[in-house]
């Protein structure tokens, strides 16, 4: 048999570096203000263990409504019971794959403030997707690490050059 190469038309996906780091606007509920201040604290715990890991800063706050701009780039964190898993992220991307948007849901407080599942819906959010490798953030089921992976981060920074 004979076979051809094509150049694949798919571009990895990121963030530009002109966007980084990205705005985060949490959006929290109507629970009172000590569960969205734990809720808060949780998640950008999450979060800032991830840049030390990376090794670079990657998100600041934003005020929730940031998010009802229409000239919004970022990405919005939300609260979903009725997910179907304990967390879930949409992004969205120009033609060319850089990303622009992106909404990270969890479906309970409590998924939200699970550092592993936090950590795996932004690196999601960075354009990273699952993988079966066991010891990695990033696959699709089973309990996760609390934190990225050395090889999860290696990845990440090699998708960035990439698309540098």
């Amino acid at each position: 048999p004979s076979f051809t190469w094509a150049p694949c038309s798919i571009s990895p996906v990121g963030w530009a570096p002109r966007n980084l780091p990205i705005r985060v606007a949490l959006d929290l509920g109507d629970a009172s203000d000590a569960a969205r201040r734990a809720d808060s604290a949780a998640f950008w715990a999450a979060a800032r263990q991830l840049e030390r890991d990376w090794g670079a800063p990657l998100f600041v706050p934003a005020d929730g409504d940031a998010t009802r701009d229409e000239r919004w780039r970022g990405i919005a964190v939300q609260l979903d019971p009725r997910l179907p898993s304990a967390g879930f992220t949409t992004t969205t991307s120009t033609g060319d794959g850089e990303l622009y948007d992106a909404i990270v849901g969890f479906r309970t407080r409590a998924d939200l403030r699970d550092p592993g599942i936090a950590t795996h819906e932004l690196l999601h959010a960075l354009g990273i997707g699952h993988t079966d490798r066991q010891e990695s953030i990033m696959r699709a089921s089973g309990d996760l690490p609390d934190r990225a992976s050395a090889e999860d981060v290696a990845y990440g920074r090699l998708l960035y050059a990439v698309r540098a």
